[in-house]
């Protein structure tokens, strides 16, 4: 009877032994489940970061290619306004050194967006990657 009795602590030992395990292993399950949350919460985010940056990067890029195209039209009419302000001008060469001036400014102008349209392509190319 006391082999009886000394068996029977010790499963109950072990079934309490048990039961701290698996309430442990409970409690660690939980805590896996709320960090998967928080990482499915923080991967949401840098989605929704990356389809926020993806915006700018167009809208930068169609702005580039705007700004491109105006400043071509903008050095194709001062050349045009220097042609006939040295026709028709006493001062034509005072004008004309600022036309050139100014056609300068223009050209790195032009310049800077086409490398800005180009920065901004090779952004969106970039930023197409992390499209999902």
């Amino acid at each position: 009877m006391e082999t009886g009795n000394k068996l029977a602590a010790q499963a109950g030992e072990s079934l309490e032994a048990i039961l701290g395990s698996a309430t442990e292993m409970s409690t660690q399950i939980e805590q896996i489940a709320a960090a998967a949350e928080e990482l499915t919460a923080s991967s949401d985010q840098v989605v929704k970061a990356i389809y926020s940056v993806n915006g700018v990067v167009e809208r930068n890029s169609a702005t580039a290619e705007q700004m491109t195209a105006n400043s071509t039209d903008v050095a194709k009419s001062l050349e045009d306004n220097a042609k006939i302000s040295n026709e028709n001008s006493e001062d034509s060469e005072t004008i004309s050194q600022s036309t050139r001036e100014v056609r300068e400014r223009v050209s790195e102008l032009l310049a800077a967006s086409e490398a800005l349209a180009e920065i901004s392509g090779m952004l969106k190319n970039t930023m197409s990657i992390f499209k999902l």
